[in-house]
């Protein structure tokens, strides 16, 4: 997959996963710094360091470590925990 496709794709995932969200926390959207490191989440507007994933194979456990690892590098104080949001390609449910 080129790379734009895969940062489209990702993108549409953060949407999505956002507007899931969103039903817990309104106002939640796609953390839109672009600069990723520790400096925001994928999905913001809520006391959660969401990362979100999607794909055929998913590594579920890297991805958690990669919040973890974000949140701490963060220093943020408004996010109390990490959470991984994923999906496999061609299927509709989501897990969290």
């Amino acid at each position: 997959m080129k790379h734009a496709s895969r940062r489209a794709k990702g993108q549409s995932g953060e949407r999505a996963a956002s507007e899931l969200v969103s039903e817990l926390w309104p106002g939640c959207r796609r953390g839109l710094e672009q600069t990723r490191g520790a400096d925001s989440p994928d999905v913001t507007g809520s006391p959660l360091w969401i990362e979100c994933k999607r794909g055929a194979k998913l590594n579920l456990w890297a991805a958690f470590d990669q919040a973890r690892s974000d949140l701490k590098k963060s220093k943020s104080k408004k996010y109390i925990a990490p959470v991984v949001i994923a999906r496999r390609d061609r299927d509709r449910q989501w897990l969290v």
